[in-house]
């Protein structure tokens, strides 16, 4: 008894083991350790949010640092440009110096004759020296009038050319393809055909080409190219699908699409196939140049040393792309086909006798003398914006119509802030500042006014500079016509979460209700549909051409 005894004392059994406790005893017996484990999942969980939310502050920051990198970068190249115009405008003024010390001379040497001749000796001999003498003066006065007039003709011929330089308009091309069909190199032989790059820097831009020291996946802006009647501004576009946005910003500012395509071996065929069950970078870059209402389209065949400008090979390429340029939009007296090789610089066709349509530069001529700038009341399309000085903002864009004068009054989109332009700046190499600007022009305009929001660089890509007299409104849902090239994996209903891009500016986007629809056609399912879309940033304005494209949000 007394061994049970100390048995029950110890919580034993009566055959001396530990009792067995079922879940319901234990869940009543420890309340406590339940309540522990609890509290510890609770701090488990807050840790586990607190790491999240700072690595996304931390991509935030790198997103941030890039875009402040970018913009340093800009600013270094328009120092340069303005660098390089007082550079000219010094050279200009030694001419104008040199002439007018030749013209001081010739005047000096005419009045020493003069006076030469009013003193004549009596004598024979002195008549004689006075005669040679005299002829030597009017000789050497006419040789120095001779070259006053030459230096005075270069001097006048220099400012005539660079003033036709300065009076030719600002076009942007949008040089858009699949990858690997040489955009990059077609652009460094074109700067090199019109003699923007030299000789020497062409062989170093080829070497970092090699050594994929140029790749990536921002829009490259090249300029310094022109042709008898624009200036050029070239804007390379990656070729990856993942780089569609680039492609929209790109055909947002530009007046003339160049699309280049390779004719080596079947890179366009596979280009053209569909990708992971999708349309093909190409096609889409061809919508949105279409969409965004790029007027002229070229399409330079690049590679055709590859093929030994073979004409079949490039007769092929033109029968593949027609039907698919005409399908996008753009009719055939809108398209012309070069056949060209940028990696050896070679765009005057003296390769290919058979073509008879004119060299790549001429093409790039004609389309631009075509783009005649919109006139009615000033819109300029901002495509970035930061704080200036003496609390100014200053803009970068493009004048789509209208001109932009220094102390014009003006309303900026977002926020219908009122301001007020303090200086018009030139956005290329030619002309650094502008009394004015007209359509056309990529300009940098500093404003005053305000108060400016304290927003993100990107933000104020898309808004709209408009005179004062005659302001953009901003909306944040519209009616609009669609043409839906592809069905969407996901039917589009009530709800349907899109990306809009409207000229330059990319917002998120939901279909309220579809009014109506409309099949066009049976081969390739198009339907016409008007639709109401709320957009979810609403920093965007109805102006000119949209295009939608057509992503699922998750």
């Amino acid at each position: 008894m007394a061994v049970m005894a100390r048995r029950r004392r110890r919580g034993l059994g009566s055959d001396g083991t530990q009792p067995v406790v079922t879940a319901e005893e234990q869940s009543v017996v420890d309340p406590g350790e339940k309540a522990k484990q609890e509290e510890e999942e609770q701090r488990r969980r807050r840790e586990e949010q607190e790491k999240a939310k700072e690595l996304r502050r931390k991509e935030r920051a790198a997103r941030d640092a890039e875009e402040d990198n970018r913009l340093r970068e800009l600013r270094h190249k328009r120092r340069e440009a303005e660098e390089a115009a007082c550079l000219q405008r010094e050279r200009q003024a030694a001419v104008r110096e040199q002439i007018r010390f030749a013209r001081e001379a010739a005047e000096a040497e005419l009045r020493a004759a003069k006076s030469e001749d009013a003193e004549e000796s009596t004598g024979e001999a002195d008549v004689a020296e006075k005669k040679r003498e005299a002829e030597l003066q009017r000789k050497n006065k006419k040789e120095s009038e001779e070259k006053a007039a030459k230096a005075k003709k270069l001097a006048s011929e220099t400012v005539a050319t660079e003033e036709s330089d300065v009076l030719k308009s600002q076009v942007n091309v949008a040089v858009l393809g699949h990858e690997g069909a040489g955009k990059t190199s077609l652009c460094a032989a074109i700067l090199h055909a019109s003699g923007a790059l030299n000789d020497r820097d062409l062989a170093k831009f080829r070497k970092e080409l090699a050594a994929g020291l140029v790749e990536g996946e921002e829009v490259r802006r090249e300029e310094g190219a022109q042709t008898r009647s624009a200036r050029l501004t070239l804007l390379d576009v990656p070729g990856s699908r993942r780089c569609l946005p680039q492609a929209v910003q790109a055909a947002a500012e530009a007046d003339v699409a160049l699309v280049v395509v390779s004719a080596k071996g079947r890179e366009l065929e596979g280009a053209l196939k569909d990708t992971g069950g999708g349309t093909s970078s190409l096609l889409e870059q061809l919508r949105i140049a279409s969409g965004l209402g790029a007027r002229r389209l070229l399409v330079a065949v690049t590679k055709m040393d590859e093929v030994k400008w073979a004409q079949d090979r490039f007769a092929a390429v033109v029968a593949l792309l027609t039907p698919l340029l005409e399908h996008t939009g753009f009719k055939q007296d809108q398209v012309a086909f070069v056949p060209v090789s940028g990696l050896s610089a070679e765009l005057d066709c003296k390769k290919a006798p058979w073509h008879t349509s004119g060299k790549l530069l001429d093409c790039l001529d004609a389309a631009t003398s075509s783009c005649e700038s919109r006139s009615g009341p000033l819109r300029v399309l901002v495509f970035e914006a930061s704080k200036g000085t003496s609390g100014g903002l200053k803009v970068l864009g493009r004048v789509e119509q209208g001109v932009a004068a220094k102390g014009q009054s003006c309303v900026l989109s977002i926020g219908q802030l009122p301001c007020v332009i303090e200086a018009v700046t030139a956005g290329n190499v030619h002309s650094p500042s502008l009394l004015e600007a007209r359509g056309g022009d990529t300009v940098e305009l500093q404003l005053s006014g305000g108060p400016w929001a304290e927003l993100p660089p990107g933000a104020w890509r898309g808004a709209v500079l408009a005179g004062a007299e005659a302001p953009v409104r901003a909306v944040s849902r519209f009616k609009a016509s669609m043409d839906v090239l592809e069905n969407p994996k996901i039917p589009m209903t009530a709800g349907f979460k899109c990306v809009l891009h409207l000229h330059a500016a990319t917002v998120e986007a939901e279909i309220l209700k579809i009014v109506d629809s409309t099949v066009v056609t049976s081969v390739v399912v198009v339907v016409v549909v008007v639709v109401v879309v709320v957009a979810v940033v609403c920093h965007c304005c109805c102006y000119y051409y949209c295009y939608l494209l057509l992503t699922v949000s998750c």
